[in-house]
Parts: C-alpha cells; structure tokens; sequence
C-alpha cells in the first residue's frame, strides 16, 4: 500500500514538472519566427554506487546516488523492479532501504532517474541479489566479447560471474570502453584482468587493444590498465608470480619483415613494465599460452603450420629461461586450435573451434606431453554434440573442465560446457543464460 501511496506522488510530481516545461503563452499560438530558438538541456547525469551486483545484500542496502545537469535537477527516484522506494528533491541522493521481507529466489534490478526542469530525465541501473544464503564459491568467471547485459548497443561485451553450485550467473562487468574482450585472468591483488583484441583508449582508429582492470567487489568497475606501444590485437591473458603473460596476435614488436607474426608480453604486474618475451617469424595468429614451469610454456597458434604437414595450426612449446621455441604439436585434424590447459597427468587438454558454420564441430583434443618430444603425440579427448565453437577452457580445483562454447546455447548463442575426465560421458551443456552472446574464455575464482 504504502509503495502505491508513493507511486502516485511521484507520477503526479513528475506530471507537474513536465506541465512545467510548455509554451508560456496562454494562447498556446507558436512564437514569432524573428525570436530566438529555446535552449535545448541535455539529460541529467546519474551514477548509481551500490555494492557490487554479485555481493550478496542483507537486511538494508545503502545506495548513494550521484546526479548532475546544466538545468538542476528538481527530482531523483528510485525503483525496485519497477516498483518506486525512494525519492527526492534536493540532495543527498542517498538512503538506506529495508529489504525485509523481498524474496530471495532471484536477481532484482534497481533503476534510478533523474529529472531536470525542462523534463529531460538520465538513469542509471544496476543488478543485485537478496539474502541469499548458498555459499558463492567457487565461481566461473567468462568473459563474453559479444555481450551487452545493460542495453548499451553495439554488443560491447561483459564478464559474468556463474555459481557453480547453483548456476546463478551475474553480470560484473560491461561497458562501452569495452570493444571485444576476450581474454581473462586474476590479478595478484584480486581484480579481474580482461584483454581486449580491438579497444580504441589512444584514438588509433582501427583501435589497439587493452588490458581492463575490473574490481569484483564495485558495481561495474571497469578501468583502463595498460596499452602498450607495441599491442596489435591481445588475446589470451593469464598471471603467474606476479608476472602477467599476454598473446598478441598481431604483433610486431620485433619488426620482422614477415607481417604481424604475434608475440607473447610479459608485463610487471607492479611496475607495469612491458617486455618482449617472444615473436617468431614461423607464427601467425598466437591464441593463448600456458607455463606449466618456469622452464616451460606452451603456445598456441591457430593459423602456424611450421612442419607442412598440412595441419591448420600448431602448439610451441618455449623456455623463457633459455629463448628456446620448438613445434610440440601439428596434428592432421587440427582446424583452429584455441585454448589450452594443463590436465594434471602430464598432457595438455587443447580446444579446437573447428569450422561449425561449414559442419565441422568443435572438440578437445590431448597432448602427451610426458612423451619424447620434442613432437608429442596428440589423440582426441571429446567430441561430438554438443560442441560447437569450443574456445577456452578450465581446469578447476575438483579436477572438472569448463568451455566456453561460443555457439553450443540456445538459438546458436554461447554455453558453458561440462568435461569430467573421471566419466566416460561425453561433455554436456552445464550452464547457459539469456545474457551469453559469444563466451570467448573463463577461469575459475574463489572470490
């Protein structure tokens, strides 16, 4: 009752204001053409700082609403799946709000306007959850380069948070400085680090790339981290010993006559210092890179076939102690190898893409990597349906692998798919949502 008593107030508040803004002649005739045309204000700017929209909310929500515009702003409302709790006409924006007695069987979205006097209105939204009471943990973090949870146009993409216990799937993270993130990993600090293969932060039309920091417990968080001189178009992204590794699949750092062979970075996660840690001249198009040792990375090249053996891609195998870049794996039925994992028995768990819009699903190959090399023998690990376009892929602490799957969902769109090596089924579909477009990678967070 009492949110219908406030639903008319402001509906009949807000109808005054706009009454407000009409001709001022009583005869309602148009003005002369001599006199000037009215100033046109522009739309209040309204930011909304709740905690993070995967936090977990308890009895009050505190929310502190910022709103600004060239005209004042006469009101500010909030809204609660649509349902109005809160409003105001002078600052402070800020309140708590009782939340006792909401079910909490979901996700709500809590919306905030601002209006000025000439009727103009600004918004902000945000998803949150309430009392729940499944632990969180652990969580699939993915990130989508297609995505746009929020309706900002233009597919900007996302990171997404998935309970793996319960499946609930939560959006962290999306905006327009996003272009088409596709890489993710987990600072030494806990923020989120994305990779992004085309973001524009210098105006270098076509765009770059860049590395994005997301803090996990701040509603949409997103800053610019790094942009290096010498990025093309960065790719995977991981972090070990303080040191983040990253593939670019355009880079010429090296300037090779051969065109834009890639290269792997290793950048200070302190100092932020950016190195060349290799490019080689038999790459093409590195994806992503794994060290299994500090005497051991392995990289995977979706496009290199430096044995001629008529494989579309291969995996190198470096020392970064020694320079050394060897092949360790070209194989016959490789497509577009993606994504690569260690699988905890001495092999490598490898996706592969395939070329699904022409009938060649996506599968998982393994490389014995406790084998003579310096080729390892390679053998397929799964395939078939539901596969699609497998990209990357995780190992979590249970020993289960998770893909992100960029066409296996509902109507083509992506899925997160389920690999039990201890099973002899094959993968199955484990989480979608209505929020996936193109889940490009995902890795696995206790956070």
């Amino acid at each position: 009752m009492k949110k219908h008593a406030i639903v008319s107030a402001v509906l009949f508040f807000a109808s005054a204001l706009w009454w407000g803004c009409g001709s001022s002649s009583s005869t309602g005739a148009s003005p002369p053409a001599s006199e000037p045309v009215a100033h046109v204000s522009a739309s209040p700017v309204v930011s909304l700082d709740i905690p993070s929209p995967c936090e977990r909310i308890g009895g009050d929500l505190h929310i502190s609403i910022s709103a600004t515009d060239d005209e004042g702003v006469t009101m500010v409302y909030a809204t609660l799946n649509n349902w109005v709790i809160a409003f105001w006409t002078k600052p402070p924006y800020e309140t708590y709000i009782p939340l006792v007695g909401l079910p909490d069987d979901g996700s709500y979205w809590l919306e905030v306007v601002a209006l000025d006097a000439d009727g103009n209105m600004g918004s902000d939204k945000a998803e949150i959850r309430l009392n729940h009471n499944e632990p969180f943990t652990p969580n699939l973090l993915v990130v989508d380069y297609e995505a746009d949870p929020f309706d900002l146009g233009g597919s900007p993409g996302a990171v997404f948070r998935i309970n793996t216990d319960t499946g609930r799937v939560c959006t962290l993270a999306s905006s327009n400085l996003f272009s088409d993130p596709v890489g993710i990993a987990i600072a030494p600090n806990g923020d989120i680090l994305v990779s992004d293969e085309t973001a524009d932060l210098n105006g270098q039309l076509p765009g770059t790339g860049a590395i994005f920091r997301v803090d996990p417990d701040i509603k949409n968080k997103i800053d610019p981290f790094l942009t290096g001189t010498d990025f093309r178009a960065p790719m995977g992204i991981n972090e070990a010993a303080g040191t983040i590794y990253l593939v670019d699949s355009d880079a010429n750092p090296e300037g090779m006559a051969v065109q834009a062979p890639g290269a792997i970075f290793a950048i200070n996660a302190v100092s932020e210092v950016v190195s060349t840690l290799v490019s080689d001249s038999r790459f093409v198009n590195p994806m992503t890179e794994l060290l299994t040792s500090a005497t051991e990375m392995w990289i995977v090249d979706s496009d290199a076939d430096p044995t001629f053996n008529l494989s579309k891609g291969s995996v190198f195998k470096f020392d970064p102690t020694t320079g050394s870049l060897v092949v360790a794996a070209a194989f016959t039925f490789f497509l577009n190898p993606f994504g690569l994992v260690y699988d905890g028995a001495g092999g490598l768990i490898l996706t592969d893409t395939g070329d699904f819009d022409n009938g060649a699903r996506g599968q998982l190959f393994r490389i014995d990597i406790s084998a003579p090399g310096p080729l390892y023998p390679v053998s397929q690990f799964r395939s078939g349906i539901p596969f699609a376009m497998p990209t990357g892929i995780v190992r979590t602490s249970s020993g289960i692998y998770f893909i992100a799957d960029q066409k296996a969902g509902v109507d083509g769109n992506g899925a997160i798919l389920e690999v039990d090596p201890n099973s002899t089924e094959e993968a199955k579909i484990r989480y979608t949502s209505d929020r996936f477009a193109r889940p490009c990678n995902l890795v696995e967070s206790w956070k």
